[in-house]
């Protein structure tokens, strides 16, 4: 495939923006998306998060639930108004009953 080719379809890539506040998580995921051939950034402190999306659409945000200063559960409202055909997948390893619930109502 030509270099043309390839930034073609690299622009037309799903955008995919991790959120996580521990860089090495954001690494390792940014790896793999990139791996898929999508787009990928990463942003760890979630006070950045609406701004970046000012910036440009993301197709999906991979966001991390338990963050500093802000929950992921808190950012969920503000993404959907910023940006409301942005899809949000929350991660994390506390998984409590109530916690998933109030996520998915969001």
């Amino acid at each position: 495939m030509r270099e043309t080719d390839v930034s073609a379809i690299l622009e037309q890539a799903p955008q995919i923006l991790v959120v996580d506040d521990e860089p090495d998580i954001c690494e390792v995921l940014k790896a793999f998306i990139l791996s898929w051939h999508f787009q990928a950034n990463t942003i760890s402190n979630p006070l950045e998060v609406i701004g970046e999306l000012g910036r440009r659409f993301y197709n999906i945000v991979l966001l991390d639930m338990m963050l500093p200063v802000k929950s992921g559960i808190e950012l969920i409202p503000d993404i959907r108004r910023r940006s409301p055909d942005t899809k949000v997948i929350i991660m994390t390893g506390y998984a409590e009953k109530d916690t998933v619930i109030q996520t998915l109502r969001l």
